[in-house]
């Protein structure tokens, strides 16, 4: 047995290198999948982040413009002294209720 051994050391060598390549080989191609599944479900969770993002500022800017809009409407219904005493009562610092400066 022994002698065989001795005789076959070169492709037993070969043998262990192959089976040490092809486990390693597993490794690598296992890593590179799960890298590449990591950056998928990056870009799709980023994509979905701007997304929504788009949409929270179109929200935004339809809400200003509807309030815009109404306050116009008000505006265009009231006579100059009922917007000026509006104004003074709704958009004024609490300190200065009164209109002054």
């Amino acid at each position: 047995m022994m002698i065989w051994v001795v005789e076959h050391f070169s492709l037993i060598g070969t043998i262990l290198l192959g089976l040490l390549l092809a486990i390693g080989s597993a490794f690598g191609l296992g890593h590179a999948k799960g890298l590449s599944t990591a950056e998928t479900s990056a870009k799709i969770e980023k994509v979905e982040e701007e997304k929504q993002a788009i949409q929270d500022v179109a929200t935004r800017q339809t809400t200003v413009t509807t309030e815009a809009k109404n306050v116009q409407e008000d505006v265009n219904r009231m006579s100059g002294p009922d917007v000026d005493d509006e104004l003074l009562t709704k958009y004024s610092y609490p300190a200065d209720k009164d209109g002054d400066s």
